[in-house]
């Protein structure tokens, strides 16, 4: 179970981060800035949509550092009792 956990963070991240780059190479800094982006539209350049940013940034991590904590623990739980 945890490899089948490991790969499937991984291949998860992979993706992401590949969809990510297709995106910034496909979209230009000028077309970012001129779209209309939900923080942009609501909170403006200001401190508060980098505010709320960061909140939306740390809600959306908070499963999978829970997730990785869990793995931890199991791991850590089959070691301590030799399984």
């Amino acid at each position: 179970m945890p490899l089948a956990s490991w790969i499937s963070c991984t291949l998860v991240t992979v993706v992401y981060v590949l969809a990510n780059v297709a995106y910034f190479t496909v979209i230009s800094p000028a077309e970012m800035i001129a779209s209309e982006a939900v923080a942009v539209v609501r909170f403006g350049f200001s401190l508060s949509s980098v505010i709320a940013s960061v909140k939306l940034m740390c809600k959306e991590l908070e499963p999978a550092i829970s997730s990785m904590l869990f793995m931890i623990c199991c791991i850590s739980a089959n070691i301590y009792v030799g399984c």
